[in-house]
């Protein structure tokens, strides 16, 4: 069980990720930060960040070999933090709740849609290596709290916050952690498993489910999810292919 025993808390670092994986901290560790001057995102991406408004987060796990569910712990930490972003707005803003809603696109996004317009909310990225015959693996949690970063790279969904300015009192990005230790701790994020219940749980909020897609496996709908966590694309032959290639870019239609 994940808890705040061993949680850092930072005004500024280069990478919450990269402080723990290259650090000798205990598995379990978690760090914030108000500020990231080296953050990245998937595929080496920068990841901006706005200083005090943003939810930055990482936190440090070990195996004693490859979880079975490590192609599926990005959606899996996803829906941690798409269930910890639902509670959190219910119980500071309960009607405001009734009007937002929450996706998960496929291999690392959160999405969140207000007043028709969809946006992105967060970001997951994980890294690994084995040291001394240990798995570790760091997932960390870029969230827009409160603002959206301005030097953002064009991308599909424009940035958007959990908390913009009618939100006043959600100052403190920290207090997000007792939601997102909790939503960890129920989906047993420590001992990764891609159960069933796991499964139909992301693809109820799952973005991509029945839209056409563009990449390099040509044109396809996409399907769900596999097994482990992977795409199922309908290619137009009328096969179906698993996509697992979270080094390439697709494109909705």
């Amino acid at each position: 069980m994940l808890s705040t025993d061993r949680w850092i808390t930072l005004s500024e670092t280069a990478s919450t990720n990269s402080l723990l994986l290259d650090g000798n901290y205990p598995s379990g560790t978690m760090v914030t930060s108000r500020r990231q001057t080296a953050g990245r995102g998937r595929q080496g991406r920068a990841w901006s960040n706005t200083k005090d408004q943003s939810f930055l987060y990482s936190v440090l796990l070990e195996f004693d070999e490859l979880p079975a569910a490590a192609t599926a712990m990005p959606l899996m930490a996803g829906l941690a933090v798409l269930e910890a972003a639902e509670s959190c707005l219910r119980d500071l803003y309960p009607a405001a709740s009734t009007q937002t809603s929450f996706f998960l696109k496929w291999p690392n996004d959160l999405l969140i849609k207000r007043e028709g317009t969809i946006g992105k909310l967060a970001g997951i990225l994980l890294e690994s290596r084995m040291e001394k015959g240990r798995f570790r693996v760091v997932t960390g949690v870029g969230l827009n709290w409160s603002a959206v970063p301005r030097d953002t790279e064009p991308a599909p969904f424009a940035p958007a916050a959990l908390f913009p300015e009618e939100f006043p009192q959600a100052k403190e990005p920290e207090q997000f952690v007792a939601w997102l230790i909790a939503a960890l701790n129920r989906r047993h994020y420590d001992h990764p498993i891609f159960s069933a219940e796991i499964k139909e749980a992301i693809e109820d909020r799952f973005f991509l489910r029945g839209r056409k897609l563009s990449g390099p496996f040509g044109l396809a709908s996409c399907e769900g999810l596999s097994t482990d966590g992977a795409l199922l694309l309908r290619l137009e032959d009328g096969s179906t292919v698993r996509y697992d290639r979270t080094d390439e870019e697709y494109e909705i239609l």
